[in-house]
């Protein structure tokens, strides 16, 4: 579980990349058609995040509530992702994406926890 949960930190590096760059590109888009969308303000947010989440993935993948900490993290950027895909369709995959990442680091650190309650 401990280098999956590496796997998808260093893993969330490369997404940070890819979605900051899409969504850079939805935002000038939607600058020059003079869109009301928010798409791409909300995918910066969403990179942010994922980043974020990452980097607490990295550092803390021995520690059970820090795989919760950054399960959290990435479920707020997935509803973020999801909620705001209106025109900007790949943040609705980025965001399911990320909740999938969600259930697995909140899933691995109630496990982590319990055994570590049972090993005590």
């Amino acid at each position: 579980m401990k280098n999956v949960r590496l796997i998808i930190g260093i893993v969330s590096f490369i997404l940070f990349f890819i979605i900051l760059f899409q969504s850079c590109a939805a935002g000038v888009v939607n600058s020059v058609t003079a869109s009301s969308d928010a798409g791409g303000s909300a995918g910066l947010i969403v990179a942010f995040m994922v980043v974020i989440a990452g980097i607490i993935a990295i550092v803390c993948r021995k520690n059970a509530t820090g795989s919760i900490v950054a399960g959290v993290v990435y479920g707020l950027s997935g509803l973020i992702g999801v909620a705001n895909s209106d025109v900007y369709k790949d943040l609705s995959i980025w965001g399911g994406l990320f909740i999938i990442f969600a259930i697995f680091y909140i899933f691995s650190g109630i496990k982590q926890k319990k055994s570590d309650k049972a090993n005590l």
